[in-house]
């Protein structure tokens, strides 16, 4: 589970931190492991606010709309991910950070 499937399980009880979440740009398509739902699913069978459930269920349209329109294009999504090395001497962080560079 994500902490947004987390949050949604909890119902009306948690809608702050959804809604925080969804600010944050929280991807709103994916599924938990176990119940293969996404988190607008999990809400909806919780009953919990007519307005966190429309606000959930408008994002997370509109993210699979996005996601359709740039694979329709052909258009690859980057992801750029932040690596800090860090640690004692000698023990292979250049060689770490080299190999990371030539893997893309």
């Amino acid at each position: 589970n994500t902490p947004l499937h987390l949050a949604c399980q909890n119902g009306s009880q948690r809608d702050d931190t959804i809604n925080m979440l969804i600010r944050n740009g929280v991807d709103l398509l994916i599924c938990n492991r176990y119940e293969r739902a996404r988190a607008v699913d999990i809400y909806k069978q919780r009953s919990g606010s007519p307005q966190t459930r429309l606000l959930l269920e408008d994002e997370t349209r509109k993210q699979a709309d996005y996601s359709e329109l740039v694979k329709s294009l052909g258009i690859e999504e980057e992801t750029t991910v932040k690596v800090f090395l860090c640690g004692y001497g000698q023990v292979g962080k250049t060689c770490l950070g080299e190999a990371f560079k030539k893997t893309g």
